[in-house]
């Protein structure tokens, strides 16, 4: 008999055209990958999926993601509560080009980390490299970023689909394995 699958919530996050919908459709083989012009996500979008053959504890198992694609402009702000319930994990997505972005990341980290008690293994940061700024510029950028002091710890992973997506699956899929094991440690092995 196959086990059912772990039902996991993510949540990505970040500021304003920081790459979180390119991200989410890639881990998602959404077919609606964004190239051209830039459309705002309005309030959230949620895109399901499944990830197969993930190792936990020596034994293969399966997720079913549910993967909150949230709009990086504030004025979604009354909505947050609604989309905070239920989270299981956070990937916070920023542009390393950008100086606000840091500022920014900080902000999204207390509002949906800190102040929901969510734990640091079940956080990860994404600093993303956008396509047309692949030249050294950006290069220079991801090697200055430093994450915020009240971060220290949370695991950042540059993000290059272009030149390396999949590393970004497995960064990814090394997340959520950590995120279900601690569901499963902290539900006793029953949250399916």
């Amino acid at each position: 008999m196959t086990e059912a699958p772990f039902k996991t919530k993510i949540l990505i996050l970040g500021p304003i055209q920081s790459g979180k919908t390119t991200i989410a459709n890639y881990l998602a083989d959404a077919t609606e990958m964004t190239g051209g012009d830039y459309r705002p996500t309005q309030g959230v979008r949620i895109v399901e999926f499944e990830s197969n053959d993930l190792e936990l504890h020596g034994k293969s198992i399966d997720a079913e993601v549910e993967l909150w694609d949230c709009s990086g402009d504030k004025k979604f702000e009354k909505c947050w509560p609604a989309i905070q319930k239920d989270t299981h994990g956070v990937i916070l997505v920023c542009n390393p080009e950008s100086q606000e972005h840091s500022k920014e990341l900080e902000q999204w980290y207390t509002a949906f980390v800190t102040r929901r008690g969510i734990r640091q293994s079940h956080v990860i940061v994404f600093v993303h490299q956008k396509p047309e700024s692949l030249g050294g510029s950006n290069n220079e950028a991801l090697a200055d970023f430093r994450l915020p002091s009240t971060m220290t710890g949370i695991q950042c992973v540059p993000s290059n689909i272009e030149e390396d997506g999949e590393n970004l699956r497995l960064e990814f899929n090394n997340f959520l394995c950590s995120v279900i094991a601690g569901l499963t440690s902290h539900a006793g092995g029953t949250d399916r």
